[in-house]
């Protein structure tokens, strides 16, 4: 989004040099009479106002992800289809940040973001008890597919700060770790009994057979993600304790992809099976990236609102 990327080239612009002139003003507080200095709000002599204004150390803060919300109002000016806030707003996974400070200008962090998805494709079939009944029958039973996806994610670490006054610029480094899972489960309106082996079955792309055998649940592995990240950014205090900010940075990262398994059921002679069966094309794998093989991936940038107490 143009916008966005406007507002983080801007604000990272503005970190880098809140950071430089942090030094600056250091140096030309030395050289100014105390008075001057208490007014500029810099170097040993910092103003009331900034000191009700900029976090110590001690205080924690909570905040979450902005993007969202920027993004959005960008959905907006564009004339995107996701600028409805009941079908957009509702359903992102925003970034629930926590940050305590060891010292003025150094603090620890952490992040913890959940995110889920459900679809559900229905089809319809025959419905053969009613054809049983009567073959003219033109009732219809519903085969369905809800499909899962849970993603827990989990960062901690440490960030630097420097500047000038309400704005701050700051560099830091996070270890990530994110789990996910992907779960299928069908739901068939043609029961498979011991009088209908073969039911009359939905194969989710438009064709209806008699099946022997059918997928009740495809348990597709867990996935474990853990990385390491580089970031800066920049943030702005409008209010006391109060701040708004961007940061953008770069991951590298490695992944274990764990075995797939099915249930499935049939019927072996006149005896009703349910079977969990490893997926042999899917064994465990790792999977080793670094933020240059691909910078789609592997960069990222997102705002967000902290508050301080």
């Amino acid at each position: 989004m143009k916008l966005k990327g406007m507002m983080l080239c801007a604000l990272l612009a503005m970190g880098g040099s809140a950071m430089a002139q942090d030094e600056t003003t250091e140096m030309q507080a030395t050289q100014e009479q105390p008075a001057v200095a208490q007014q500029r709000g810099v170097g040993g002599y910092n103003s009331k106002n900034l000191d009700d204004i900029l976090p110590k150390a001690g205080d924690l803060a909570l905040g979450l992800d902005g993007s969202p919300i920027f993004q959005y109002f960008g959905n907006m000016f564009n004339n995107s289809a996701d600028n409805d806030p009941k079908t957009y707003l509702l359903n992102v996974s925003p970034i629930v940040y926590m940050r305590y400070y060891l010292s003025d200008k150094l603090a620890v962090r952490a992040r913890i973001q959940w995110s889920g998805d459900k679809t559900i494709n229905t089809f319809q079939v025959p419905d053969q008890a009613a054809l049983a009944k009567d073959p003219l029958s033109a009732a219809k039973v519903e085969d369905r597919k809800v499909a899962r996806m849970n993603s827990w994610r989990f960062g901690a670490g440490a960030q630097y700060f420097r500047g000038y006054g309400r704005l701050r610029g700051f560099v830091g480094g996070d270890l990530d770790y994110r789990v996910v899972r992907n779960v299928d489960r069908y739901y068939y309106g043609n029961k498979m009994t011991a009088d209908n082996k073969a039911p009359l079955t939905s194969d989710f792309g438009g064709g209806i057979n008699p099946a022997t055998q059918r997928t009740l649940v495809e348990n597709k592995g867990w996935e474990h993600n853990i990385g390491l990240a580089a970031f800066v950014g920049v943030e702005y205090y409008f209010l006391p304790k109060m701040c708004i900010g961007v940061e953008s940075g770069a991951t590298m990262s490695a992944t274990l992809k764990g075995r797939a398994k099915t249930y499935s059921e049939r019927f072996i002679g006149d005896t009703y099976h349910g079977d969990w069966v490893e997926t042999g094309d899917n064994n465990p794998e790792v999977d080793f990236t670094v933020a240059t093989e691909n910078p789609g991936n592997h960069f990222y940038a997102n705002f967000y609102f902290l508050f301080h107490f």
